[in-house]
């Protein structure tokens, strides 16, 4: 950005030298241009780092279905939580799925609370 700060009073600058246009509407346009052509460039130049400095985020799962449809992927509880026995109590069958395949079988998915 200094560069184009620089180019800007460089240019608007040139107005002082003799040869340069000495009615004040050229000078007006000129100065308009130059300021309109800079803050297009400033505009740009904020638009293509703040979509280049973007940090996509994309989750593995989505959904309930998705979670038992991976299998490399261990849910895990905590001992007599609303959340285990919503799993151990569910009438849903992908729940019960989930349930039956990676918590039931696992006595590992049930953490305790040391608090």
């Amino acid at each position: 950005m200094p560069e184009s700060c620089s180019s800007v009073l460089l240019t608007l600058g040139a107005l002082s030298v003799p040869e340069a246009a000495q009615k004040v509407s050229t000078r007006t346009i000129f100065f308009t241009v130059c300021l309109f052509g800079a803050m297009v460039y400033w505009c740009f130049n904020a638009i293509l780092v703040s979509f280049l400095t973007v940090n996509l985020l994309v989750l593995p799962i989505n959904s309930l279905p998705e979670l038992a449809a991976k299998s490399s992927y261990q849910l895990l509880l905590l001992k007599g939580d609303a959340f285990a026995d919503f799993f151990s109590d569910s009438t849903n069958d992908v729940v019960r799925k989930i349930f039956d395949a990676d918590i039931k079988g696992s006595p590992d998915a049930f953490l305790t609370d040391n608090r």
